[in-house]
């Protein structure tokens, strides 16, 4: 999964300033161990959505979030497969596509 970084100037004399600066117009690898609806957690920096021109191959889709310890699972899955709770588990997206099943 990548998001391609707006190309803008982004302000501050902060290091995620810099980073975001420097890597401006192009594709970042996402780290996909905790995803979220509005933000990516890059390698180097977190990255809320507003940042973010397009997203390659977005995996949340496909996928359920617990919103009690934030873990992920498909979305086949019944309850989160880390804490095992399902009144926590909701889809990252509402609503389905045509095609799906679940």
């Amino acid at each position: 999964m990548r998001i391609l970084i707006k190309d803008q100037l982004y302000y501050g004399n902060t290091p995620w300033a810099e980073t975001m600066n420097l890597t401006r117009g192009q594709w970042v690898e996402v780290n996909t161990e905790f995803l979220f609806k509005d933000q990516f957690n890059t390698y180097d920096v977190r990255v809320m959505l507003r940042y973010v021109d397009a997203i390659e191959d977005d995996m949340r889709r496909y996928r359920k979030r617990c919103s009690w310890c934030g873990h992920h699972s498909a979305l086949v899955s019944r309850r989160c497969e880390y804490c095992k709770h399902d009144d926590h588990f909701e889809r990252f997206f509402p609503h389905r596509n045509k095609n799906e099943t679940t």
